[in-house]
């Protein structure tokens, strides 16, 4: 994918709806340099930077449309509804993602937010908050969203907009 703004980002996840291929960039940069002098890996090469978007495939017609997201990173997309002017998305976002993290289920300052996207008119975004809890690897079924923590399983309803938490003993 050629970006029209020449940037470069990171996506980690995708997901198909009936009518797109909904994809959160992280926008980045990248230090090839020390990657290949064996300086530093891979990750510690990826720097994560302001500008973010959302990229929606038309799958028939394979258009593009580019929508500004929050300076907010993503890695996985939790579930995605098309509407009549684009999608609604799930997704845990976080403001200053690390992907160094010691535990892979520390998810600190990670919370499900709900992503209205719109790929038609305006191109604009709109971004509401969920869940308070950090929470992050999100599973669904349905209309709910599973996602954990070290310390607890998340339980989301979209349709009823309640959450529970379960915790972990061990």
């Amino acid at each position: 994918e050629l970006f029209p703004d020449g940037g470069m980002y990171y996506f980690h996840d995708f997901y198909i709806t009936e009518r797109y291929y909904v994809f959160y960039l992280n926008r980045m940069s990248f230090n090839a340099l020390d990657m290949y002098t064996n300086t530093k890996t891979i990750v510690e090469s990826i720097q994560f930077v302001d500008g973010n978007k959302v990229l929606l495939v038309d799958r028939k017609t394979l258009s593009r449309h580019y929508v500004d997201a929050p300076n907010m990173n993503c890695l996985h997309i939790a579930l995605c509804r098309d509407t009549p002017t684009g999608v609604v998305a799930y997704a845990s976002l976080i403001k200053d993602l690390d992907l160094r993290v010691e535990n892979p289920y520390d998810f600190e300052k990670c919370n499900l937010h709900k992503m209205t996207v719109c790929a038609v008119g305006s191109k604009n975004m709109f971004v509401d908050k969920l869940v308070h809890i950090d929470a992050e690897m999100p599973k669904t079924r349905g209309d709910v969203i599973y996602m954990m923590n070290k310390n607890a399983l998340v339980k989301h309803d979209v349709s009823t907009n309640t959450t529970k938490v379960v915790g972990f003993e061990d």
